[in-house]
């Protein structure tokens, strides 16, 4: 099994990463439905009983397959070695939110995410700019925007739809990190 999966290629492992995460976070959301309203965002099932183990295990699988995808980039271009490392870096963020409960360590939990979210904005930004542009890139980093800042103006709320605008900010960048992990050797 795991032979298999340090056999696919770096795009696959964010597919399958990102499909089990949102998946597991539905899950949570099924499983307590008042998370839709409540302003905490994915964190919120951090601190409740019946979904912290598929919250935990949405973050910590999603890290362990953005580090798979970090070490089966073979490609030595500069964006390559770019990648390689933020890759590792966000799988630690990751780590690093599951393991900081935001109703316990709050201000530590905060430092995470937020590192989470400007290191995937940073990382967006960079492969656009270095290796050049596409409609569907387009409409991805403006999805990340528009859910970025929906999810900073959540913040000063005590109810609204945190959830939602991370789960498209998540995708989105998803979306943007497979269309260039397919087309590594083809980047700058």
């Amino acid at each position: 099994m795991i032979k298999k999966l340090t056999s696919l290629k770096s795009y696959q492992h964010i597919y399958i990463g990102i499909g089990i995460s949102v998946s597991l976070l539905v899950i949570c959301i099924f499983l307590d439905p008042r998370s839709l309203a409540d302003n905490n965002g994915f964190s919120y099932f951090g601190a409740i009983g019946k979904t912290v183990v598929p919250y935990s295990l949405a973050f910590l699988i999603y890290a362990f397959f953005m580090w798979l995808a970090s070490n089966s980039i073979k490609q030595k271009n500069q964006s390559a070695k770019f990648l390689k490392v933020v890759l590792v870096i966000m799988a630690l963020f990751m780590v690093g939110l599951t393991v900081t409960p935001h109703t316990v360590l709050v201000n530590v939990h905060k430092i995470f995410g937020t590192s989470l979210f400007v290191t995937q904005l940073i990382t967006s930004f960079y492969l656009v700019v270095r290796n050049g542009r596409n409609y569907l890139v387009y409409f991805l980093i403006f999805l990340m925007l528009a859910s970025g800042l929906f999810s900073w103006y959540y913040l000063s709320l005590d109810e609204g739809f945190m959830i939602q605008s991370q789960l498209v900010f998540q995708i989105a960048f998803a979306g943007i990190l497979i269309n260039y992990l397919k087309n590594i050797r083809n980047c700058r």
